[in-house]
Order: structure tokens, then sequence, then C-alpha cells
């Protein structure tokens, strides 16, 4: 016997998927709101097709639901509402979240760099040095009681 296990988060298309099914043989049709529930009710039950309807606006959510449903099922999952280039788009979000700057006072170091003579540039430490020796100097230059 032929299942459908429906999932959105909106059940407004519920009952368009049932009757767009009955046709094509599926004598069971179950409607779940989320992935969560989804996994409770292919505990109870193998389904032939698992549809996943994503209603949200923008970026489609993660695909952390569809790899937890993909590991506990061999069924054809459809992705209804998702782009065609979905998994390449979560692929690069990912790396541009990876890829993001860090937050302030936590820039990664960055070793010194080589001059042309190939000695270490230390233009940051001769900074330093100079307002010692100006330090210095005006001490020096102040009389002392």
């Amino acid at each position: 016997m032929k299942s459908a296990l429906y999932i959105s988060s909106n059940e407004q298309f519920r009952s368009l998927f049932a009757g767009a099914l009955k046709p094509l043989g599926f004598k069971v049709f179950h409607y779940v709101y989320n992935a969560d529930s989804a996994l409770r009710a292919m505990k109870r039950q193998d389904y032939s097709v698992i549809i996943f309807h994503e209603i949200a606006q923008g970026r489609p959510k993660d695909l952390l639901p569809i790899e937890r449903l993909r590991s506990q099922t061999n069924a054809p999952m459809v992705l209804v509402g998702y782009p065609m280039n979905f998994f390449e788009q979560v692929r690069a979000w990912i790396a541009e979240e990876e890829s993001l700057p860090q937050p302030d006072g936590e820039e990664p170091s960055t070793p010194p760099t080589e001059s042309e003579d190939g000695s270490a540039d230390s233009s940051d430490e001769q900074v330093v040095d100079e307002e010692n020796e100006d330090q210095e100097a005006n001490d020096s230059e102040t009389p002392k009681s």
C-alpha cells in the first residue's frame, strides 16, 4: 500500500497534495507540522514518499532537518518550495558564515613579513622603540628636584 508523509508548517496545502496523490494510488496520507514530528511518524510507519514543503520566504531553512529525515529512510524525498540549486546555496551560505570576520579584539595575528634583504620587518617594534626613546628624552630634559 502506497503511503505519503507530508511535512509543512502551513496546512493550507495539505488537502491539495492529498487530492493529487489519491489518483496515483496513495491510500495513506499523513500530515505533520515539522521535521521532528515527521521523525516520530517515520518510527511508526514506513512511507513510500516524503514531501517536505517549505513555505518560508527568503532563504530556505538549513539542511539539518532534511539530513535528519534522509538518515531515517530510503524513501524518495520531494522538496517543494525549495530552489533547484538549494544544496549549492546552502554550501555557499556555510562557506560565507565560516569566512565572517572575527569579533573586535580577536583579530588573527599576522607573522612579520620579510623585507627584500631577507630580514624580518619589525616596523611595529621600531615604533615602540621610538616612543620609548622620545619618553626617555623628555625625562632627561625635565629638571629633577
